[in-house]
C-alpha cells in the first residue's frame, strides 16, 4: 500500500511539473508571437520579392504568416506544416490576440496593424500549438520515461524504508507480547522519542502493563494473605479437634478450653469471611452505589452513642456544624466511621476519641483523632493495604482482620472522597475523610 501511495505521489508530482512547464511554454509562445509580429510589420515597406523571401525565411514549422491590406485582401502569405484553414484573415486597426479551438486543435493568432506611408493594413501570425507542443514533448519522452522509472524505484525504496520505520514499534510490541506470554509481566516496550501515535501507543502499552502487573501482584498478595488468615483459625480448630479426638474429651478442663478456643476461632473466621464480603462489595462500580443527602453530625453522634456502653472509660467528643450535608449512602457512611472509631478504640489504647467536622471551601473534612500510642512513620503508607497490620501480635489479640481500613478507603473513594492518616508516636493518630459539600436551598 505504501509503495502504491509513493508511486502515485511521484506521478502527481511529475504531472504538476509538466503542467508548470506547459504553462511556461504557452506564455513564451504568446510573447514570441507578439514580438515577431511587431518585427514583421516593417516588411511591407521593402520590395515585394524581398517580402516573400523574408517571410519564407522567418516562418517556422506549424506557423502561418499573412499580410493583408486595409480592405482585408491577403497580400503576402507563408506557412510551414500549417494544415488548417482557420482563422479567417481580417484587417484590424488595433493589436489583438486570440486563442481558438477547433477539431482538437489550438491556434494562437496575433494581429498587428501596419500604418506606413506606402502601405496600410495588418499582419496576422498564427501558430498550431498542438504541433508545437508535440515537438517540445518528443525529446522529453525519454526523460519522462527515465523519470517515471526513477520515481518507481525511489517510491519503492522510500516506502520500504518508511514501512520499516513505522512498523518497527509494532513488531517490537508483538515481540514484547510474546515475551510477556512466555515469561512474565515485567517486560515493557522500549520508549521511542517521537511525539506521534506510535510513541503514545508505546507509552499507553507500558502504562497498561504497569497497571496489570500491579493488579496481578495485589491479587496474588491478597490470595496469599487471605490464605494465611484463613489457615490460622483452621489450624487451631484442627489442633483442638485432634486433641479432643485422642484424649481431651475425657478431661473436662481440656474439653472446656478446647471448645472455648474453637468457638473464638470460629467467630474470628466468620468475621474474616464477612470482612472479605464487605471488601468485595466496597469495590463495586460507583454508578451502582446508592446515594442520599445525609447530615454527618447526626449520624456521627449516633455512632459515638453506640460505642459508649461498650467503652464507658473512653471520653467521646464531637465538634462541628450540625447543619452540613454530604451526598453518600447513610449505611456506607456509618460503616466507614464505625471502622475508624473501632480501630482507634482497639489499637490506640486511648481514653479520648475526638471527632471534628470542618468545612473548607467546597469540602467537608471529618477527622477521627485519638490520644493513643501512635503509629510509626514506616507503617503509614501501608495501612490501607489488605491484611496489613502495624503490630501483628496485638492485632491478633484484638481480633482484627486487617481489612477495615482497606474497606473504608474503597468506600470513601467510590463516593468521590479522600482519606488520609497522620500519626506520631506517643501522641496519637488522626484519620481525615473529605467529601464534597452539598448546598441545600
Amino acid at each position: 500500500m505504501s509503495f502504491v501511495f509513493m508511486f502515485v505521489f511521484f506521478l502527481i508530482f511529475y504531472r504538476i511539473l509538466f503542467e508548470i512547464m506547459m504553462s511556461g511554454f504557452k506564455e513564451q509562445q504568446q510573447e514570441e508571437i507578439i514580438r515577431k509580429s511587431e518585427v514583421l510589420s516593417v516588411l511591407p515597406s521593402i520590395d515585394e520579392l524581398q517580402v516573400n523571401e523574408w517571410l519564407e525565411r522567418l516562418v517556422i514549422e506549424g506557423e502561418r504568416i499573412r499580410i493583408v491590406n486595409s480592405f482585408g485582401q491577403m497580400m503576402y502569405e507563408a506557412s510551414s506544416e500549417y494544415k488548417v484553414d482557420f482563422p479567417e484573415t481580417i484587417f484590424v486597426n488595433e493589436p489583438s490576440f486570440h486563442r481558438e479551438n477547433k477539431n482538437e486543435l489550438v491556434i494562437y493568432t496575433y494581429r498587428y496593424p501596419i500604418d506606413d506611408t506606402d502601405f496600410s493594413g495588418s499582419i496576422e501570425l498564427s501558430r498550431d500549438m498542438k504541433l508545437l507542443t508535440n515537438q517540445m514533448i518528443k525529446p522529453m519522452r525519454s526523460l519522462l520515461f527515465l523519470g517515471g522509472a526513477t520515481a518507481a524505484m525511489l517510491s519503492g525504496l522510500v516506502s520500504f524504508f518508511l514501512s520499516r520505520q513505522l512498523l518497527l514499534p509494532m513488531r517490537e510490541m508483538i515481540r514484547t507480547m510474546k515475551r510477556i506470554r512466555q515469561k512474565s509481566l515485567k517486560e515493557r516496550m522500549p520508549l521511542y522519542n517521537r511525539n506521534d501515535e506510535i510513541g503514545r501507543l508505546s507509552e499507553m502499552f507500558n502504562e497498561m502493563m504497569n497497571e496489570l502487573e500491579s493488579s496481578f501482584n495485589q491479587q496474588k498478595q491478597f490470595i496469599e494473605d487471605a490464605s494465611h488468615e484463613l489457615r490460622t483459625p483452621i489450624t487451631i480448630l484442627e489442633g483442638h479437634l485432634n486433641l479432643l479426638n485422642r484424649w481431651g474429651k475425657d478431661n473436662p478442663e481440656v474439653l472446656e478450653e478446647s471448645l472455648r478456643t474453637s468457638s473464638q476461632e470460629l467467630n474470628r473466621l466468620k468475621q474474616l469471611v464477612l470482612a472479605l464480603l464487605e471488601l468485595n462489595q466496597s469495590e463495586v462500580e460507583e454508578n451502582t452505589l446508592p446515594k442520599e443527602i445525609i447530615n454527618p453530625y447526626v449520624r456521627l453522634k449516633k455512632i459515638m452513642e453506640d460505642f459508649k456502653p461498650m467503652h464507658p472509660e473512653v471520653v467521646f467528643t464531637l465538634y462541628g456544624d450540625e447543619k452540613e450535608t454530604v451526598l453518600i449512602d447513610g449505611n456506607r457512611f456509618d460503616q466507614i466511621f464505625r471502622i475508624l472509631v473501632d480501630n482507634a478504640l482497639k489499637y490506640a489504647e486511648s481514653e479520648q476519641i475526638i471527632v471534628k467536622i470542618n468545612k473548607d471551601s467546597n469540602q467537608i473534612t471529618i477527622s477521627v483523632e485519638d490520644k493513643g500510642i501512635g503509629i510509626s512513620q514506616e507503617h503509614l503508607p501501608h495501612l490501607f493495604n489488605r491484611f496489613y497490620r502495624a503490630d501483628k501480635s496485638r492485632s491478633r489479640v484484638q481480633g482484627g482482620s486487617g481489612l477495615g481500613l482497606a474497606i473504608a478507603k474503597n468506600l470513601t473513594e467510590k463516593y468521590g472522597g479522600k482519606i488520609e492518616i497522620d500519626s506520631k508516636i506517643k501522641k496519637g493518630t488522626t484519620v481525615k475523610v473529605s467529601f464534597s459539600a452539598i448546598y441545600l436551598s
